[in-house]
């Protein structure tokens, strides 16, 4: 944990932010492309942080999420009393790698 608080410190905060925001947005447009998947997350980066939260056709968010993580891919299922897949990208995420998520959750959705 120490070194992880230290690699974002030593980027900068606002780095780490944007870094993310713009992860979290690519992430949402190409979720939002995909006609099953209903963002529940606000595309507007004024609204929203990392966290992209959606439901992926008809499956439940937990079969999702065990579908995406036979792909290598972690998700997890919110602990709301409707509870949504919840996908969030960091520092140690590429683009390509919000790509791949985009492309697994189009195949399950």
């Amino acid at each position: 944990m120490a070194e992880a608080f230290r690699f974002h410190l030593d980027l900068g905060r606002r780095e780490v932010a944007d870094r993310t925001r713009a992860l979290a947005s690519r992430l949402k447009d190409g979720l939002a492309a995909i006609p099953a998947v209903r963002l529940v997350t606000p595309r507007d980066p004024a609204l929203s942080a990392g966290i992209v939260c959606l439901e992926a056709g008809s499956r439940g968010p937990g079969e999702v999420v065990a579908a995406l993580r036979r792909q290598g891919i972690l998700a997890s299922v919110t602990p709301y009393a409707r509870p949504y897949l919840r996908l969030g990208p960091s520092m140690v995420t590429s683009e390509e790698d919000v790509d791949a998520v985009v492309a697994a959750v189009r195949g399950l959705a």
